[in-house]
């Protein structure tokens, strides 16, 4: 066994966590006097970078799910990290990386089946419809799990394979990247951030976006969550006298409120605020990023139609609203600069700004403006889906409410501490299960950076792909009865007769050192938005489900879902 150089460190600090990369995988080690020990940064659990979570003393801890693993022997709670072997050769680290067997170009992507397609458009039509996640389900079952489409001129590589897929997301950002013609969509619209960046200029966006999301931080923000959870109490409240209302209206002002107090220390107070210029804008936008981003060719740099002109006018009243703020704040810890303590996202960054000068005004504007838009769309469309479900599961409601009961009390409405809502095992597994059924972004648009060789498939730079993740979520050889809503599965000894349960296949928020770091945020408001509501109200259904139907731009939209509400009485509360 050969070794290899893993890094050079002249003058290593006791503690201090190192990571490097060595053929496309992450690794880390933490200098001590004992002998060298290389980790693996892929938490076994579901593959997120260890070395974006915290490094705490003798742990590390995974930033999606705060699994803990001691970095001197990689010993966990819930699993362990396998050692790697090492060795010091001067001020080099050397070390022994995981053998593997060289793969063998099978295939090139020219050679894969296609769905038959028009002459000049190819398969566009069917790819643009509205209703996009049953055509891709149906060419699945048609053609297998790996395919290619054409689009115009441009033939796709699309992969439902939960190991292809996961290689792919593993290897970015250096083998892949994010679809360069949604990058430069989102580019032209002056957006600059960790969404749409590359290289570099990524890592450093990166880095600063998931500190000021990970556990730390989600406690600090928690005052800011409970005072809008609060709000939407009482918004709550006022729809019992209103007949019905769109549930997935209410629970974007729900999102729209948290985002931007975490993200910008702006209190927008959209829950009751019915004509928002921010709410009705930020409605506008985000559709017409997919809409530019799947075209067959950028029409608005000859001409606008109508829509088009429709956001430009968005972006020029949204756009000077977030600056405003920037510039407020900006003023505003200049003052005691030396000495302010942030307390949202963008004060972080601004001081990152004035003290070392690492970000533009652009860049800035363009990481809170992408915090806006996924705090909007992605989030209330995974609370407005998680109700959908629930009131097809009244079971599901009546677990929800008895949690919250034994926990909050008879008097209790909300939780009023982050460790309090640590405590709702049973709504976390209710959250787990609706990103597994119900990932609002069901597909991963990259594209190639290198050639790479993936299970026998050769995949030239510059090939676009379109990664299906939601196949594996409902593949019954890694979940009995996967198209079953069953919360259980995610309790430990809750349903036995689930043979099958592989946590790791579930890619809702994206795999490897590009998940999405808003994910903690996510659950967080998830959980709150299913306790307020099932353990104070009455929800169901205003209309027949039936009548409620699915859009896809980027995300799953629910139409037409209307519910009605009642207050729960105290009598009630306590008969339950």
């Amino acid at each position: 066994m050969e070794y290899t150089p893993a890094l050079t460190i002249k003058n290593p600090e006791i503690g201090k966590l190192y990571s490097f990369k060595h053929k496309n995988e992450q690794y880390f080690y933490v200098h001590s006097l004992k002998e060298p020990k290389v980790f693996s940064a892929l938490c076994p659990h579901q593959e997120a970078n260890l070395c974006e979570g915290s490094h705490e003393g003798e742990h590390i801890f995974c930033p999606k799910h705060r699994w803990k693993f001691n970095v001197q022997n990689g010993k966990g709670d819930m699993a362990n990290l396998t050692p790697l072997q090492a060795k010091w050769e001067g001020s080099t680290l050397m070390f022994i990386p995981p053998f593997k067997e060289k793969e063998l170009s099978i295939k090139e992507v020219e050679d894969l089946e296609r769905p038959k397609g028009g002459l000049l458009l190819g398969n566009y039509s069917e790819f643009n419809n509205p209703n996009q996640v049953p055509v891709f389900e149906n060419w699945i079952k048609e053609m297998g799990k790996i395919f290619a489409l054409r689009l115009v001129k441009d033939v796709f590589l699309v992969s439902a394979d939960h190991d292809f897929n996961n290689k792919v997301l593993k290897d970015r950002p250096d083998g892949f990247r994010n679809l360069k013609q949604l990058d430069d969509v989102i580019s032209e619209l002056g957006v600059i951030g960790a969404f749409n960046s590359t290289g570099e200029l990524w890592k450093k966006h990166r880095k600063i976006v998931a500190e000021n999301l990970n556990h730390k931080s989600l406690i600090q923000y928690f005052p800011n969550i409970l005072k809008v959870s609060h709000r939407l109490l009482k918004a709550l409240k006022g729809k019992t006298e209103q007949g019905e209302f769109d549930i997935r209206k209410l629970f974007m002002r729900y999102t729209v409120d948290i985002t931007s107090l975490v993200g910008l220390g702006y209190d927008t107070n959209i829950l009751f605020e019915d004509d928002n210029d921010l709410q009705k804008h930020l409605d506008i936008i985000f559709p017409m990023i997919y809409r530019r981003s799947s075209a067959p060719f950028p029409y608005w740099r000859y001409f606008k139609l109508p829509i088009d002109k429709q956001l430009d006018e968005s972006l020029n009243i949204v756009q000077p609203i977030v600056h405003s703020i920037i510039e407020a704040k900006k003023a505003e810890i200049k003052i005691s600069l030396d000495t302010y303590e942030p307390e949202n996202f963008l004060e972080s960054i601004i001081i990152s700004q004035l003290k070392e000068n690492k970000f533009d005004d652009d860049e800035i504007f363009g990481n809170v403006f992408t915090m806006l838009l996924a705090g909007e769309e992605t989030s209330s469309n995974s609370i407005t889906w998680a109700f959908y479900y629930i009131l097809k599961h009244p079971d599901v409601i009546q677990k929800i409410r008895q949690e919250a009961d034994e926990i909050l009390g008879e008097d209790g409405q909300i939780p009023k501490t982050f460790e309090d809502l640590a405590k709702f095992k049973y709504t976390e597994a209710v959250a787990h299960e609706l990103y597994r059924i119900k990932p609002v972004g069901p597909f991963n648009y990259v594209e190639a950076l290198e050639d790479r060789v993936i299970n026998g498939l050769q995949v030239r730079k510059g090939q676009q792909l379109i990664l299906m993740i939601k196949d594996a979520h409902l593949d019954e050889n890694y979940f009995s009865e996967p198209h079953l809503f069953l919360p259980e599965r995610w309790l430990s000894g809750g349903c036995p007769h689930h043979k099958n349960h592989n946590s790791k296949v579930v890619k809702t928020f994206g795999g490897g050192p590009r998940f999405c770091p808003g994910m903690g945020l996510a659950y967080v408001e998830l959980k709150m938005a299913l306790i307020a509501v099932c353990k104070n109200f009455d929800l169901d259904f205003a209309r027949d489900p039936e009548l409620i139907t699915e859009k896809f731009a980027l995300t799953n939209t629910s139409e037409n879902f209307f519910c009605k509400i009642t207050q729960r009485t105290p009598e009630l509360m306590i008969q339950s």
